[in-house]
């Protein structure tokens, strides 16, 4: 059995069959302890700047990573202009450095933080770690293997399709260097840690985490006020739209733009320009008006 086979085909859905079995597990068995165990009252000030930078930049690169599987027609369109090519790829690229940067200032913070480190157990520090190596061996491939948009629509894509498909090819991953191969390997040991960590909360509760207003956690307050939360089909249905909506405002319509009459006729230069400008733009209303609504408890 070569390490091939054995890294890119059996561990893969011994790792999907572990996450999704333990998970359920937990869930039914053991449903107190889904929880984040938030530490935002022993220390707030770093837990912000760490958890915001992570949480967005990893948020928007898996978005696009998941358009990438579903709509890679989407990605060839898009980079069909080397300036849209170099303006995606180092979006990209800021984006890791930006999670990385957030996880940093975590792991720094339960190193740091006497109280918090007092709550921090064996696993948090497992799972940080990998999770830091995840995100560096994005970054690494970013910077060593470059136009990952473009050749991983002919790689990453149709393997994880296979995967899926249940006939899997590991020979498209074979010749990758080793960089590439332990960003796809990491991320199958953490499916494999998922269920035993904290972060299992994510599946049970997708979207009402990202839905709630803001949690305020103080010491004492004389007075409490009355809960207001959402169903969960309302949060359902509102997460759901919020997916469209960064879908399309951020990866349909800009492909459209480029596909439209009006522009098929503009100099390259004049294409890229217009494509370019409103994909920041789009991006940017999409970012903002979620964290608008999310700060207006209007979400």
């Amino acid at each position: 059995m070569s390490w091939n086979l054995l890294l890119f085909v059996i561990f893969p859905y011994v790792a999907i069959v572990l996450a999704v079995v333990g998970t359920f597990y937990r869930a039914v068995r053991r449903p107190f302890t889904l929880s984040s165990l938030s530490s935002q009252l022993l220390e707030r000030k770093k837990l912000f700047w760490g958890s915001v930078s992570f949480h967005w930049g990893v948020v928007i690169i898996l978005t696009a990573h998941l358009v990438a599987l579903v709509l890679p027609q989407t990605f060839l369109v898009w980079n069909k202009a080397p300036a849209r090519l170099y303006l995606l790829e180092v979006t990209g690229f800021a984006l890791g450095l930006w999670a990385l940067a957030g996880l940093l200032v975590l792991g720094y913070r339960r190193l740091t933080e006497r109280r918090v480190r007092a709550v921090t157990s064996l696993m948090d520090g497992i799972v940080l770690t990998l999770v830091g190596l995840q995100v560096l061996t994005g970054v690494m491939t970013a910077v060593l293997h470059r136009f990952g948009s473009v050749w991983g629509l002919g790689v990453m894509v149709p393997y994880v399709r296979s995967l899926l498909s249940l006939q899997p090819r590991p020979d498209l991953l074979a010749p990758m260097p080793f960089t590439i191969q332990a960003h796809v390997a990491l991320f199958f040991v953490f499916l494999v840690l998922f269920p035993f960590s904290r972060l299992v909360h994510i599946i049970t509760v997708p979207f009402g985490y990202l839905l709630r207003p803001w949690q305020i956690v103080v010491w004492v307050r004389r007075e409490v006020p009355a809960l207001s939360g959402i169903s969960w089909g309302s949060a359902w249905v509102r997460g759901m739209l919020i997916v469209v909506v960064f879908t399309v405002g951020t990866v349909w319509l800009p492909s459209a733009l480029l596909g439209s009459s009006a522009l098929s006729g503009a100099p390259r230069l004049v294409q890229d320009l217009i494509a370019s400008g409103t994909w920041v733009v789009l991006l940017a209303f999409v970012i903002f008006g979620l964290r608008w609504a999310q700060r207006t408890a209007r979400i």
